[in-house]
């Protein structure tokens, strides 16, 4: 199925309606992921009439970066309440919406062809900017109306499903947080307790340091990068920003070759080690999902036969701000060496309330996983489909399907 193309300028339109009366006072920003964001500017004194307000189906933009951040940073506004934007944003919306519906114009937007596109259109500035008139100038593919709505109904229904499974996995993850809390943090079920370095704590736990619950702790190492051989797809290279939100790292923006591997062998961590981030965003916890290594602003966990690997990944999330005090050291970039991080106490339960926890707790961290893969592979189809959808290369006109 072949799709008519327009240019943008022919379908949107800028809108240049201000907060004249002030009465919209909720301010936001965008983000890199095309999102909007609560602005954190300081606006006292700020003369906020001169801001932009910003209706539903209608857009904002932010021309400016798009050759430093290879983005076009463009996101639809979907609430019923107006809202505000600096008026270094561009707002804008559809003309004719009996032409294109604002939900796939945004989905167009989403596809990388489209960043790259506009990448290829910016200036020789630092920043590289894009021109409106030359943004307007982008021809994008119109499909008809059904057409459209078809696309965004299947579209819809995989983020739905892919939100639902992160909604379940937050409050599975409170849940066991909670649990933990109840019986290792605040001692409900205990009446007998003592005097410790770490305070009162009940009469049969003990006080030890990392190290001691710890077949060894592993500070990471990132192999030489001017050796492309040393990076493949064997294994798992773990840094920071592929721990974000993930309660296993299943995904890594990059993984090690046999080669990688084997210059650090010492450096690869077994399953469900607890890898927690100690330099510049320190306090960040994870579990390996298989055999991974990790770069050196890691250190992680790999636990001693007794101890419960969930029991430590819930013991040093409740310890993230610690961690991060520790790491300050006075300065403003956090850095907690493997030694400092070893000597971290904690205050470890005898083996048989361990074992009772750990059985009780590992089903939902099993869902947790599962969860996780789930999101995975659901992400990973929604975004194979899009351009394939978005192309005409699957003609959706012949798809019978019920996504309520």
């Amino acid at each position: 199925m072949k799709f008519d193309y327009k240019k943008l300028g022919n379908l949107i339109e800028i809108s240049e309606t201000k907060n004249k009366d002030l009465t919209v006072t909720k301010l936001v920003g965008m983000n890199i992921h095309k999102e909007f964001i609560p602005s954190v500017a300081n606006t006292i004194g700020t003369n906020l009439a001169r801001y932009k307000l910003i209706n539903e189906n209608q857009f904002a933009c932010n021309l400016m970066h798009v050759g430093r951040d290879k983005s076009v940073v463009i996101s639809l506004f979907t609430s019923k309440k107006p809202t505000i934007i600096s008026p270094a944003y561009k707002v804008f919306e559809i003309k004719n919406k009996e032409m294109i519906l604002p939900k796939f114009l945004m989905m167009y937007f989403r596809r990388s062809e489209f960043d790259r596109l506009g990448w290829f259109y910016t200036d020789s500035s630092i920043r590289g900017s894009l021109d409106w008139a030359k943004f307007c100038d982008i021809k994008i593919p119109i499909p008809t109306l059904e057409i459209q709505e078809k696309i965004v109904k299947i579209y819809e229904f995989l983020n739905y499903r892919i939100k639902l499974k992160e909604r379940i996995n937050k409050n599975l993850i409170n849940i066991c947080k909670a649990i933990f809390r109840k019986d290792f943090i605040n001692y409900e079920n205990y009446n007998d307790l003592k005097d410790s370095d770490c305070g009162l704590i009940p009469s049969d736990f003990e006080v030890k340091s990392i190290d001691e619950i710890s077949k060894e702790v592993v500070c990471g190492k990132t192999p030489p990068t001017k050796k492309e051989e040393n990076y493949g797809k064997d294994m798992p290279f773990i840094t920071i920003p592929d721990m974000h939100n993930n309660v296993f790292v299943i995904t890594t923006e990059r993984k090690l070759s046999e080669i990688g591997i084997k210059s650090q062998i010492k450096k690869t961590l077994p399953k469900n080690s607890v890898c927690v981030s100690c330099i510049a965003t320190a306090g960040l916890v994870s579990l390996t999902y298989e055999k991974s290594q990790t770069n050196q602003q890691i250190n992680s966990i790999i636990c001693a036969e007794d101890i419960s690997p969930y029991f430590i990944y819930l013991y040093i999330e409740e310890m993230s701000e610690y961690i991060k005090l520790l790491g300050s050291g006075g300065s403003t970039t956090l850095n907690l060496n493997k030694n400092e991080f070893s000597k971290i106490k904690l205050v470890i339960p005898p083996k048989k309330t361990m074992d009772k926890f750990h059985n009780y707790i590992k089903s939902l961290f099993e869902e947790i996983k599962s969860n996780q893969l789930e999101i995975i592979k659901l992400t990973k189809l929604r975004d194979a489909l899009l351009p394939k959808l978005m192309s005409g290369e699957i003609d959706v006109s012949k798809i019978n399907y019920d996504l309520e």
